[in-house]
């Protein structure tokens, strides 16, 4: 789960960099935003189009107010009135997802909410928008532990769920230490994965982030249960050199129809 605390202090000093009377935004920030309007689909279409309206209008006005420096770099200046403007419209947009979000949360559609959120999240993250940044955030960590308080965490194995592209292992380890448990716990968790994988050996990137995690104590021996996933961009290379995203190991968790206890 990001940690609001670190994200903040990213915010804080990345909006030192926005002038008092002007928007000042990189050229890497302007050629991100069609991406960011080609993959905004997983939105409610009301909600989408005005997405893309808004994001159409920042377009055009950094490519009205840019300048070209002596070094080849492009600055954008927005009058800060036009980035109030959009401030503002942006604001009501995300008032909307707020609902879109309810809904899906009560439908456990959690990845679906997730996935609109990252769009919403970085998008308004590049344009500087800290507050309603803020918001998503506070809006996310409400989807995660709606999430992880429907997980059943006593089945240990390897699972998905239905269409979301996502990868969660639950795994547990056992010790009269605490600490060893849970460390078994996490080396479990990737045991389960290149097991399924039918793999002697593989490497294995970007996994082991923890999502919820449960303790018990009997008789002196402690027993560690974590839910873990993928972080953004994880594979696994088999010892073939075979290379399988998350995505497409999650492909193959639905047709074997294992998907993540829920009650």
């Amino acid at each position: 789960m990001l940690n609001p605390a670190k994200l903040k202090s990213s915010f804080d000093r990345t909006v030192k960099r926005v002038k008092r009377a002007a928007f000042v935004i990189t050229f890497s920030t302007l050629s991100s935003f069609p991406s960011f309007v080609s993959r905004v689909e997983a939105i409610e279409p009301a909600t989408a189009n005005e997405f893309r309206g808004l994001a159409k209008q920042a377009i055009e006005l950094l490519e009205e107010h840019k300048t070209v420096n002596p070094d080849g770099t492009v600055d954008y200046d927005v009058p800060k009135g036009e980035v109030d403007r959009l401030e503002r419209e942006f604001k009501r947009v995300v008032d909307k997802l707020k609902k879109e979000v309810d809904k899906d949360i009560k439908n456990q559609e959690w990845a679906r909410a997730e996935r609109i959120i990252g769009l919403f999240y970085n998008f308004l993250r590049e344009m500087h928008y800290v507050d309603i940044a803020e918001d998503l955030l506070e809006l996310r960590n409400k989807i995660h532990d709606d999430f992880v308080s429907h997980v059943d965490m006593g089945s240990p194995g390897i699972y998905t769920i239905q269409g979301s592209g996502k990868v969660y292992v639950i795994s547990e380890g056992s010790s009269r230490m605490m600490s060893m448990a849970r460390t078994k716990a996490g080396s479990n968790a990737r045991l389960f994965l290149v097991r399924y994988l039918n793999a002697r050996s593989a490497t294995v990137n970007f996994f082991g982030l923890p999502l919820n995690g449960s303790a018990k104590e009997k008789k002196g021996v402690h027993k560690f249960r974590i839910l873990v996933g993928f972080h953004k961009g994880g594979r696994v290379v088999l010892d073939d050199g075979t290379e399988l995203s998350e995505f497409a190991i999650a492909e193959m968790l639905e047709r074997d129809r294992k998907f993540l206890p829920l009650d």
